[in-house]
This record gives C-alpha cells, structure tokens and sequence, in this order.
C-alpha cells in the first residue's frame, strides 16, 4: 500500500481505539472523533472487527479493520456483501499491508448505504492459503456523524448515482484490462508530474455517466490513492476522451479503475 493509504491505517485505528478520548454525538451510536485534519465515524464489535468512515485531509476513506489477512502488499481483493437478507453483491477493495485492514473502492455511496444501518453481511474471497471468510455484523444507523465525514470531505449526503448502482451489477470497478466496459476508445492517462517525480504508482477509481454513443460525461473521482499526487485529475482528464462500446440498454452509469505503474516497478 502506499504511504498515505498505510497513514489512514495506522491514525484510523488509533481513532477507534481512542476510548475515553473519543466524542460521541447524543443520539449516536458511531464514534465520532476529530483530531487535526483528520474526522472519523466509527463503530467497533466485540468480535475485533471495526467499521469506519473516514476524511483525512480531504481524502475518503470508508474501511473494515481487525481483519487478520495476509500480509501482502498491493492486493485487491473481491468482497462481496449485502444487507438483511438481499442479494450478495461484489465489490473491490484493497488489501492494507499489514492485512489488518480493508478499504472499499467506492467509499463515498457504501458509506451513504451505512448511514441506514442494518445487518451487514461480508464474504471475503479465499486468495492464496487464506480460505474464504463470512462476517455478519448489525450496524446502528448513524446518519449524523456519517453525514459529517461526508461533508467535511466535500461528499454529498444524497447521490442519485447510488440509485443506478444499486439496479446495475455493471458498476463496480473494474481495472482497464479485465472484466467490466467494452472500451472503444480506452482512456490513455500521462503519469503525474508530482507522482512521477516522487516515483510512486496508485490508481484512481472514477464513475461517468455514458451517452448513447458511448460518450462519458459528468466523470467524478470516487477515490484515487494515494491522495495528493494527482491520480485522481489526471484520469479525470484521460476520461473525458475515451468511449465505451455502446450498450444495447443505451447510457447510464459507469465505474472503473485506473491505475498508474512507473515502468520497472
């Protein structure tokens, strides 16, 4: 992982394990707690596990920690989850070094979905020795300190884009050489100055929505990591000239990854 994303690690679980320090809104049943740049809505089980929400200057992030995955750098992972008895939907996250910890590749609508509450059921895919693994957790409702987070991280509270999510199984992300869109025209994103100088890699997960003719249009950054080295505006940019096969149901929404790899790295 790099070196923002293990920094998110390391402060997010110190927030949840913050104890006496940590402020709890009336009325809240998640953990809300503010230190510097850095705001967290969270909530922890008995079991070890811990879901948070989480805005550290300016970038989201929305994780499962206590998990004890193996330590492997880089790994994305397929989980797929659902609420009360609804169908099993699958997801991207990625690994945390230490495998104590995963962080969703759309954090902003499964942190809006959290808001609601409910009986969170998780299977992680079996990757390598690591056999699959089942978690079922009951989430409170927690519409204020969620919608906190969110704000403060300039994520709005209500998206119409969660409502076409949640009746299109294309959605979730997908990097540009496997499964999901048929590209006509792929994006063809330059490596970031600031990135490039710095010689790390990351990836940026963006959602568009598609005109008939496959245009993409109205493309928002759903999470670029590491935050700061312009993952994030340089897809943005790579975006506006590429166009999907069109699809025999017309438009709508779209969500894919790209990721960026100094060469011999």
């Amino acid at each position: 992982m790099t070196f923002q994303t293990r920094r998110v690690v390391a402060a997010g679980l110190a927030l949840l394990l913050a104890g006496p320090a940590a402020a709890q809104d009336a009325g809240e049943d998640w953990d809300l707690v503010q230190r510097h740049d850095a705001i967290s809505a969270s909530i922890a089980f008995d079991s070890g596990l811990a879901v948070a929400v989480r805005c550290d200057d300016g970038s989201l992030e929305t994780y499962i920690a206590g998990l004890a995955l193996p330590s492997e750098r880089d790994i994305q992972r397929t989980v797929a989850y659902a609420f009360g008895d609804r169908p099993m939907r699958d997801s991207t996250w990625q690994n945390s070094e230490d495998g104590h910890a995963l962080f969703a590749d759309l954090p902003a609508p499964l942190a809006r979905r959290f808001r609601s509450g409910g009986d969170l059921q998780l299977r992680i895919a079996a990757h390598g020795d690591a056999p699959t693994r089942r978690y079922v957790v009951s989430l409170p409702p927690s519409p204020a300190a969620i919608d906190r987070v969110l704000t403060t991280c300039g994520r709005p509270t209500v998206d119409p884009r969660d409502v076409l999510r949640a009746n299109d199984s294309s959605t979730d992300p997908s990097s540009l050489d496997g499964p999901g869109p048929g590209w006509a025209r792929q994006p063809r994103p330059s490596y970031p100055d600031r990135a490039l100088e710095a010689g790390i890699s990351g990836m940026a997960v963006l959602s568009c929505m598609v005109e008939d003719d496959g245009r993409t249009k109205d493309c928002q950054v759903e999470v670029e990591r590491p935050a700061g080295a312009d993952f994030g505006r340089e897809a943005l940019r790579a975006a506006r000239d590429a166009r999907l096969k069109p699809r025999p149901s017309g438009g709508g929404l779209v969500t894919f990854t790209i990721r960026f790899s100094i060469p011999g790295r």
